[in-house]
């Protein structure tokens, strides 16, 4: 189960670094803006947040037909039509169950985040390691639920969609289960360190980087916060890891290619989104612009987690 331990691996502490950075100054930057504010609403953070998630954010799964297909036998007609499918298929969730749409949604989007983040320690997957991205992605999740609880009520008392999602939001139960996922965050990490499945560096790098997004979820508005993260923790680091392994096929040669690979997906997923909104603007599509924009990123996660685990397995051979 357990591999040689690795050294430290100064490169990827360096590239983290710079991140790291990028978000602090990022968070230090918008404060002003933030507080210039008195009331910054769901609506205000959505109308700042939306373009920056579709322009930056979904880039990041632009190219999963590429990723999948450089190790799988498929033609790209009927991986797009696949990918669509189960699209289709986790909308329909949303119509019949929306809290369990919900909270797949959570799971998987904790498993991801964890993962994406972790990926440059480990030489390859193991059913020890899905647990710890699982756990740190929870930690994550339920922090900015937990640190944001009141904003969140107030969204979900406020627009019907989201009402049904109200119980699920009980504060005492994100209090615990955030608590709770810090404490086995804790273990793990003791337990990855005695096997020299990790180092002492790295996990203190790693608790840190969780200490600092945790404090950003607490001093800025839910989806600013987690538009930071989303974008330049997440996934600027997922593309920098694409980037790296199509280059290392010669798929592409430089970073211009890379982005002209990217354009096509991203422009179709950006119009998609932004048909479904254009819908809700003139009353066609009986949902708020949030939810419109919650049921599109959840439903597009569902392959795209399929797909970068897929990713992840094959770029550490």
């Amino acid at each position: 189960m357990f591999s040689c331990p690795r050294s430290f691996d100064a490169g990827a502490f360096f590239v983290m670094s710079k991140a790291v950075f990028v978000f602090l100054s990022a968070v230090l930057l918008l404060m002003p803006l933030i507080l210039m504010v008195d009331d910054f609403t769901i609506q205000k953070q959505l109308i700042f947040c939306a373009p920056f998630i579709l322009i930056l954010g979904i880039p990041h799964g632009a190219i999963d037909n590429h990723l999948f297909q450089k190790e799988n036998q498929i033609r790209t007609s009927r991986f797009i039509g696949i990918y669509l499918g189960v699209v289709g298929l986790y909308v329909l969730v949303w119509l019949i169950s929306p809290v369990t749409a919900y909270l797949l949604f959570l799971v998987l989007s904790a498993y991801h985040f964890g993962q994406s983040q972790f990926s440059h320690y480990f030489k390859s997957q193991s059913k020890l390691k899905a647990v710890l991205y699982t756990i740190w992605g929870v930690s994550l999740i339920a922090g900015l639920i937990h640190l944001n609880i009141n904003e969140i009520t107030s969204l979900t008392g406020e627009f019907a969609e989201f009402s049904v999602l109200q119980s699920f939001h009980d504060p005492l139960l994100f209090e615990m289960l955030f608590t709770g996922s810090l404490v086995s965050l804790v273990v793990t990490w003791i337990v990855f360190i005695l096997y020299k499945q990790l180092s002492i560096q790295q996990v203190a790098m790693e608790a840190l980087v969780l200490t600092l997004l945790l404090v950003s979820f607490f001093v800025t508005p839910l989806l600013i916060g987690f538009t930071l993260y989303f974008i330049i923790l997440h996934a600027f680091q997922v593309m920098q890891e694409e980037y790296r392994y199509l280059r290392l096929h010669r798929r592409v040669n430089n970073i211009v290619q890379f982005i002209k690979l990217l354009l096509p997906l991203t422009i179709s997923s950006i119009l998609g989104i932004l048909l479904l909104l254009v819908m809700v603007h003139f009353g066609l599509l009986d949902w708020s612009y949030g939810y419109v924009l919650l049921v599109s990123i959840s439903a597009i996660t569902a392959p795209h987690v399929y797909v970068m685990n897929r990713f992840y397995a094959f770029f550490k051979r």
